[in-house]
């Protein structure tokens, strides 16, 4: 009987984990919420860079709009000042740019943009540039 209540115990044990701990896990590590987010504020046409990273699950949230290499890898910038360049060529006054949370602080001190941080899963946010 003990080992009856330890395996009925430990059934319990793992469905509250899957129900409760398991999904904010899967949210910290996609970018899902964040596409989301940002396409209800009105942005789901917006082109979507990586600055200092490459979120591979954005391939199946933003499917469409990553922006991309020639060889079609997703393509990581390492500047705003690329990224700029970069809307600037394609004709673009605003898009969406997936980066490290860090990094979004040092976003109001470029002049050439008026970033809006739209949301962020503790590892990545999404910023909305806005070309001024």
């Amino acid at each position: 009987m003990p080992l009856v209540g330890a395996a009925f115990t430990t059934l319990v044990v793992v469905c509250l984990l899957i129900q409760f701990v398991v999904p904010k896990f899967a949210e910290e590590d996609s970018v899902k919420m964040l596409i989301v987010k940002a396409d209800s504020d009105g942005n789901s046409g917006d082109k979507i860079f990586s600055l200092h990273t490459i979120s591979h699950n954005a391939e199946f949230y933003g499917s469409g709009r990553i922006v991309r290499t020639d060889d079609g890898q997703q393509r990581r910038f390492n500047s705003v000042q690329e990224i700029v360049d970069e809307m600037k060529t394609a004709g673009a006054s605003k898009s969406l740019v997936l980066m490290p949370v860090a990094y979004t602080k040092e976003m109001p001190a470029y002049k050439m943009i008026e970033p809006t941080v739209i949301g962020d899963n503790g590892e990545l946010a999404i910023v909305r540039f806005v070309l001024k």
